[in-house]
């Protein structure tokens, strides 16, 4: 397998898992473990968790939020129309594979193009910027420039000590025109029910 070198100030996250079958098969256990390694630090944070038969899942808190996290990362990346992370110079270090459709028509042809350079030199009317300067997330917002209009989410990330060390932005649909037309369709029909109620 080909080991690829990441861009700098990239968070890198690795994920583990390892099955243990004894003669019991109610014994059998799956532990998974995730570590981060921060950008420019050497120090590797990681996490464990032990999922048994009779414990499917983790019972507390902060596993059931790293399950949780790890979950969505994963529905998010498959799911979504694209990614980018950006590190804490909001400089963008990594895409993943659905955002590269963008880039054609945000003026880059490769990838190299696009990444390394500051996130508001290649995405217009970007505020990862800002995501990263207040911490504070922005979960549902509209996004235009020359790629089109799309409704984004923007979260930023924090290591171990609370400090924001990047930032994760997520084009949660294209096209909102046409993909959110139910919706909105509903939503116009509800708000015309209230205004009929209320005459």
């Amino acid at each position: 397998m080909q080991r690829m070198s990441p861009a700098p100030g990239a968070l890198l996250l690795y994920f583990a898992a390892s099955a243990t079958r004894q003669s019991d098969p109610a014994s059998a256990h799956c532990r998974l473990r995730v570590d981060a390694i921060a950008p420019g630090s050497a120090a590797r944070y990681h996490s464990r968790m032990l999922l048994t038969p009779d414990h499917p899942l983790p019972l507390d808190g902060q596993r059931i939020l790293e399950l949780a996290a790890r979950s969505m990362f994963d529905l998010f990346s498959t799911a979504s129309a694209g990614m980018l992370l950006v590190d804490r110079e909001a400089r963008v270090v990594w895409i993943n594979d659905q955002y590269k459709r963008y880039l054609p028509a945000l003026g880059f042809e490769r990838v190299e193009d696009f990444v390394g350079h500051p996130v508001a030199e290649v995405v217009q009317n970007t505020l990862m910027h800002r995501v990263i300067r207040t911490g504070k997330p922005i979960l549902v917002d509209l996004l235009s420039n020359k790629a089109g209009t799309f409704v984004v989410s923007r979260i930023p990330l924090r290591d171990d000590r609370g400090d924001v060390m990047g930032a994760l932005g997520i084009v949660l649909f294209d096209h909102p025109e046409t993909t959110l037309q139910p919706l909105i369709s509903k939503f116009a029909h509800l708000q015309r029910d209230l205004d009929e109620a209320r005459r």
